[in-house]
């Protein structure tokens, strides 16, 4: 290793340390954001609205949800809109069910 090179390292040092610095808060942040998230069960929240929304989970999911351990960091306004997304779901699929046997109808005439 060259004078020269130990000459650069030595200079990059104080930005080095400084990328360190934001990182380790990056870190930090994140390790926060992630435990407020486990603590209030957003991710299997969000992920059983999504599901109920495109009709990959049903009432039984729901239930099962609510009934469970995981419900117990939920606020109430959450449940409230899983509550929402569930009734919005089951209206559009009827919906679709319902135009679906009309067409099927205007077919077979």
């Amino acid at each position: 290793m060259s004078t020269g090179n130990i000459r650069g390292l030595i200079q990059a040092l104080p930005q080095f340390r400084e990328v360190l610095g934001r990182l380790s808060v990056h870190i930090s942040v994140s390790s926060e954001l992630k435990n407020a998230l486990n603590a209030r069960s957003l991710t299997d929240l969000g992920e059983l609205e999504q599901n109920l929304i495109y009709g990959d989970a049903n009432s039984q999911d729901l239930i099962k949800f609510l009934s469970g351990e995981r419900v117990a960091g939920v606020s109430a306004v959450c449940l409230q809109l899983l509550s929402a997304c569930k009734s919005a779901a089951g209206k559009q699929r009827h919906e679709h069910d319902v135009n679906s046997q009309h067409r099927f109808k205007v077919l077979v005439w």
